[in-house]
């Protein structure tokens, strides 16, 4: 069964017209194309019609994408997402307490610069620490970030979206909090 997308992709001794849009499974696009050696970021844009797709975001989005149709499930890489201020709260936390926690992120975000996201992860780890477990911290700067309640680990993308993205989108959670 051939895809018809209309682009010529050679994968591992097959011949496709695009990436089969049938393909499932976690591994399905992985075990179609090894996007290191195979699909290059132009290729995937071009494949998807996605000109605004990041190049870093190009290894995370294959490593989860089970349907080259479901990379729309992954438009936080380029686009700003839209969500219910009710999204952001963690467990029952409250407002002041989520804007609170979303401050120091957005200080923390501000001092990190362009250091590793590893030492992110210990800053944000330490938060943590400080205010009851990571939930109350990564909850809502993933949805920040994203939008969503399932996504890629926030520290993941706010690698990929940079410091002035990420800034903006904690900002925008802040408004939406109306604290």
């Amino acid at each position: 069964r051939r895809p018809a997308c209309g682009r010529a992709l050679h994968a591992r001794g097959r011949r496709y017209d695009c990436l089969p849009s049938d393909v499932r499974g976690s591994e399905g696009v992985r075990e179609t194309v090894d996007v290191g050696r195979q699909l290059s970021p132009v290729q995937l844009r071009e494949m998807t019609g996605i000109e605004q797709l990041p190049d870093a975001a190009v290894p995370s989005v294959v490593q989860r994408l089970e349907r080259l149709s479901d990379i729309q499930e992954f438009n936080f890489f380029w686009e700003r997402p839209d969500y219910e201020p009710a999204l952001l709260l963690w467990k029952g936390a409250e407002r002041v307490m989520t804007a609170r926690i979303l401050t120091e992120v957005r200080k923390i975000v501000q001092q990190h610069n362009d250091r590793s996201s590893e030492h992110l992860r210990q800053l944000l780890d330490e938060l943590a620490q400080e205010n009851g477990g990571r939930g109350n911290v990564y909850w809502p700067l993933r949805v920040a970030l994203s939008g969503k309640e399932a996504s890629p680990d926030p520290v993941e993308i706010a690698e990929v979206i940079g410091v002035e993205e990420i800034i903006a989108r904690i900002d925008i959670a802040l408004k939406k909090l109306g604290v």
